[in-house]
């Protein structure tokens, strides 16, 4: 089974792809420099927009759980995500 792309940002996932080296293995980046993936406001308020940025990148001004952040983002390289069981699974 497919999973639905909102599951593209849980840390499982995001540790396995070129994103912790910004964001960290954890998926709670470093302050100042670069936003939390955890329990983010700006992911969960508008998951299409943070399928985009993962699709796209950024190069904007964004405020994270009333942080301003103003770097960029490069496009994200999204691995296969799938469900076997109960268990997240990330090729």
């Amino acid at each position: 089974m497919r999973l639905p792309p909102q599951f593209l940002l849980l840390p499982e996932v995001v540790s396995s792809t070129d994103c912790f080296a910004c964001h960290q293995m954890n998926g709670r980046g470093l302050p100042r420099a670069f936003p939390t993936l955890i329990g983010s406001d700006y992911h969960t308020n508008d998951i299409d927009r943070s399928i985009r940025i993962l699709a796209k990148g950024l190069s904007a001004p964004i405020t994270v759980n009333g942080r301003l952040y103003n770097g960029m983002m490069p496009t994200a390289l999204i691995p296969e995500v799938h469900m076997t069981g109960d268990r997240l699974i990330v090729t």
